[in-house]
């Protein structure tokens, strides 16, 4: 392999990143079988050392955005080295309708445990803490819950508690445990993160649900040619925050940030976000909101 390569293969061997429904198989070289040679091919018009042709094009755009890049090479690496199924065997899984909101509505945190007393609770594990959701509010709604005694967790942990639920008077909710917790591993979350859902989150102009000082320039940069490219190469390489478990362990809340938006200097912060709400039994979607996740630095 071209030396300069290495560096981008190791790179986008060790990105955990999501594998959706593509419109190619990914045989580069059109020899009928999809093998390291092609991977070696398309990294190489990935990195700028070939200019592919409109075959090439067509039988390796494997996120389907017209073009040849690191999303489509990163794809086509997990599936030679089995971190992903052949291309042919995921089918083309609906999306929920996009919720597109206001400028920071998306997700917002408050109380959302439920009832004080004796209760079985599920979150994601954080230091000490649990993390859970409400997924069927506008917006989706965080909290956390204080495990006393610790969790003895990494942290990203799926948690099932039994316990006694509380309110202090200074406002933390506390569970006490009343057995020992139950860690399971997170799930793989190749569902979520598709191209499909890439190209539906960079059709949405965030402009008009900017605050009016950033509206105009946002809606500049969500109709431009490079924003669809964008937003595909952000997702390929994102880490979805778990954001929190629902109460009855069944949904997984997901937050994945996408490209900076404008003002894009000074201690101004504006990113693309898209909150996720993941059924963990069917392994799809059963909510996406997008919104613009926004701050400034103190």
């Amino acid at each position: 392999m071209h030396a300069p390569l290495q560096p981008i293969v190791m790179a986008l061997l060790l990105t955990s990143s999501a594998i959706g429904a593509p419109v190619a198989d990914g045989d580069y070289n059109g020899d009928g079988m999809v093998t390291a040679a092609d991977a070696t091919l398309l990294l190489a018009a990935a990195a700028g050392l070939r200019t592919p042709t409109v075959d090439e094009v067509a039988r390796a755009d494997l996120d389907g955005n017209g073009r040849l890049g690191v999303p489509d090479a990163q794809m086509l690496l997990r599936i030679l080295v089995g971190l992903a199924p052949p291309l042919g065997a995921r089918p083309l899984v609906p999306l929920p309708p996009l919720e597109v909101l206001a400028e920071n509505q998306a997700s917002k945190w408050g109380d959302v445990a439920g009832d004080s007393g004796r209760r079985t609770l599920y979150g994601v594990a954080g230091a000490d803490v649990l993390y859970v959701a409400q997924w069927d509010t506008t917006p989706v709604r965080f909290g956390s819950v204080q495990v006393e005694g610790g969790l003895r967790a990494a942290g990203g942990e799926l948690v099932r508690i039994e316990g006694e639920l509380r309110r202090e008077a200074d406002g933390r909710v506390v569970i006490t445990p009343t057995g020992a917790p139950i860690l399971s591993a997170a799930p793989s979350l190749t569902a979520v993160l598709t191209p499909q859902l890439a190209r539906a989150v960079a059709a949405v102009d965030l402009g008009p649900e900017s605050y009016a000082r950033y509206a105009e320039a946002t809606s500049a940069v969500c109709r431009s040619s490079a924003w669809p490219s964008r937003v595909s190469e952000a997702f390929a390489v994102a880490h979805p925050r778990q954001a929190g478990l629902t109460p009855d362990g069944r949904l997984l809340v997901l937050e994945v940030r996408g490209p900076r938006l404008p003002p894009e200097v000074g201690i101004v912060f504006r990113y693309l976000r898209v909150v996720c709400v993941y059924d963990l039994a069917t392994e799809r979607l059963r909510r996406a909101l997008v919104d613009v996740e926004g701050w400034v630095e103190e």
